[in-house]
C-alpha cells in the first residue's frame, strides 16, 4: 500500500506538474518538489502510525512528478540533438544506481541503527542537491539547443502562455497527434509492464523454486535478493549507457535509428526473459545469464526512448509530454503488472493445482509477449518519426505570419511561445512593424502553425 500511494500520486500529479513546468520557471519548481521530498522522507521517519507514513509516501511522490518530469526537458536545451543521449544517460543512471545504494545504505542503516535513520540520511544529501539546483544553476532558453530559441523562450516567473483546462487539453491534443509520440508511449508502457513485473515477481519465483531447505530459507532469500539487485543495477547502468552511445552513434534526423534500437532491443529481451523463467527450476545459474541479458536489452532503450520525446514535441510542450508519458506508463505498466502476475498466479494455484513456484513461472511468461508487443509499438514508431522530426524542426524555424487583431489580442507566437503584451518591447523579440502605426487601435497577431502529426 505504501507503494501504491506513491505510485499514484507520482503518476496522476506528473501531467499538472509537466504543464506548470511548461510556464514557470523549471528549477523553481524543481528545487520545491525536492524540498517537499525532502520534508516529507524526513517527516515519515517520525511517524508513529501507519496513515502517517502513508500520507508521507504520498508527499514523496508529489516531490518526484515535480521533478523527473521536467529534469530532462532542461537536459534537452543544454545539448544538441546530436549529443543529447549520452548526456540523458547520465541521467537516467541515477534510477539503477540510486535504487542499489537505497538497498546497501537503507539495509545497513537498519540493521544497525534502525529503519528510521534511512530516512533522515537522505533527507541532507538532497537538500544540500536541492540548494545547489537553485542557486548555483542557470536555466537555459527553451528551445536554446534546437535552433529555434528566440528572447520569448526565456523562462518568466509568471504564468506567460494560456493556462487554464482549455490550454492543458489544447497543449495535450497537440502532443498526442504526433504519432511517433504515441506509439513510441505505447512501447514505453509495456517496457514499465515488465519491469515491473519481473521487480516484482522475479526474486520471489526463484527463492519458490530454489529455497526448498527450511534451515537455509532465509539465507537463500538473503542471496537471491542480492543478486537480482546486482545485476539489476549493473544492467541498468551498462544498458543506460550502450542504448546512448548506439543513439549518439547512428540517430540521425533523417532515420528513425533511436526507435528500431528501442525495437531491437526489446526483440532480443522477449526470447531471453521467456528463457530465464523456464531454465529456472532446473539451473539457476543460467536463469542468471538470461536474466542479466534480458535486463540489459530493457534498459538500453531508456536514453533512445527518452531521446525520442524530446524532439518530437516544441520546446514548450515538453514538459506535459513527459508528465503524460510518465502517467500512461506507469498506470498501465509498473502499477498494473505485478497485481496482473500475482493474480494469475494465485488462480493457477488455488483453482488449477499448481504449486506456487510453477504458478508463478507460468503467470510470468506473458511479460515476454509484452516485451515483443512492445518491439512492434517501435517498429510502427518508426515509420512516423523522421516526418515528425522534420514537422518540429518546420515549426521551430517558421517565420512568423501575421494577422490584424485589437491590443488586447496581442500575442506573439515564435515556435508556440506566447508574449505578454505589456512586457518591454526588448521582451518581444525586438520585432519591428514597420507598417503598422504606433497610435493605431489595431495590432499585429501571428496565425498558429499547423499542429504537429497532420499530414
Amino acid at each position: 500500500l505504501l507503494t501504491s500511494a506513491f505510485v499514484v500520486s507520482y503518476m496522476l500529479l506528473s501531467p499538472i506538474f509537466g504543464f506548470l513546468g511548461d510556464r514557470l520557471v523549471r528549477k523553481n519548481i524543481m528545487a520545491g518538489g525536492v524540498a517537499i521530498w525532502c520534508v516529507a522522507s524526513l517527516m515519515g521517519s517520525f511517524s508513529s502510525r501507519f496513515e502517517d507514513l502513508l500520507v508521507c509516501r504520498s508527499l514523496v511522490g508529489v516531490g518526484e512528478a515535480s521533478y523527473a518530469t521536467i529534469a530532462p526537458t532542461l537536459i534537452a536545451d543544454l545539448f544538441a540533438v546530436e549529443e543529447r543521449a549520452r548526456w540523458l544517460s547520465l541521467y537516467l543512471i541515477a534510477v539503477p544506481l540510486g535504487s542499489a545504494l537505497g538497498y546497501v545504505i537503507g539495509g545497513t542503516t537498519a540493521a544497525y541503527i534502525g529503519w528510521r535513520w534511512a530516512f533522515r540520511f537522505t533527507p541532507i544529501s538532497a537538500a544540500i542537491l536541492m540548494l545547489i539546483l537553485y542557486f548555483c544553476m542557470h536555466e537555459p532558453p527553451r528551445g536554446q539547443a534546437d535552433g529555434g530559441v528566440s528572447e520569448l523562450a526565456h523562462p518568466s516567473s509568471s504564468l506567460d502562455q494560456d493556462t487554464g483546462c482549455s490550454a492543458f487539453f489544447l497543449d495535450a491534443r497537440d502532443i498526442w497527434k504526433t504519432q511517433s509520440f504515441v506509439f513510441s508511449t505505447f512501447g514505453m508502457t509495456c517496457i514499465t509492464f515488465v519491469l515491473g513485473a519481473l521487480a516484482q515477481w522475479g526474486p520471489s519465483l526463484l527463492t519458490r523454486i530454489n529455497c526448498l531447505e527450511e534451515k537455509h530459507v532465509s539465507e537463500c532469500k538473503y542471496h537471491i535478493n542480492l543478486i537480482f539487485g546486482i545485476i539489476s543495477c549493473i544492467t541498468g547502468i551498462f544498458g543506460t549507457l550502450l542504448g546512448a552511445w548506439l543513439s549518439t552513434r547512428y540517430s540521425r534526423p533523417e532515420n528513425s535509428a533511436d526507435a528500431f534500437l528501442c525495437s531491437i532491443g526489446l526483440a532480443l529481451a522477449g526470447p531471453c526473459i521467456a528463457l530465464s523463467l523456464f531454465v529456472a527450476p532446473n539451473s539457476l545459474l543460467l536463469s542468471w545469464v538470461f536474466i542479466f541479458l534480458s535486463e540489459v536489452a530493457v534498459t538500453m532503450t531508456s536514453a533512445p526512448v527518452t531521446a525520442i520525446l524530446l524532439y518530437v514535441t516544441i520546446p514548450r510542450q515538453r514538459s506535459l509530454a513527459s508528465g503524460m508519458q510518465t502517467l500512461m506508463m506507469h498506470l498501465f505498466g509498473d502499477a498494473s503488472s505485478p497485481v496482473l502476475v500475482g493474480y494469475i498466479a494465485d488462480y493457477l494455484h488455488f483453482s488449477q493445482g499448481f504449486d506456487r513456484g510453477e504458478g508463478l513461472q507460468r503467470a510470468l511468461y506473458p511479460t515476454a509477449i509484452w516485451a515483443l508487443l512492445g518491439s512492434i509499438f517501435f517498429v510502427i514508431a518508426a515509420v512516423f518519426l523522421p516526418r515528425d522530426r522534420h514537422s518540429i524542426a518546420s515549426r521551430l524555424a517558421e517565420p512568423i505570419r501575421y494577422t490584424l487583431a485589437s491590443p488586447s489580442e496581442l500575442l506573439v507566437d515564435h515556435a508556440s511561445e506566447r508574449l505578454d503584451p505589456h512586457e518591454p518591447r526588448a521582451r518581444r523579440g525586438k520585432l519591428e512593424v514597420a507598417t503598422a502605426d504606433a497610435d493605431d487601435r489595431s495590432m499585429l497577431m501571428p496565425s498558429r502553425p499547423e499542429s504537429v502529426g497532420t499530414s
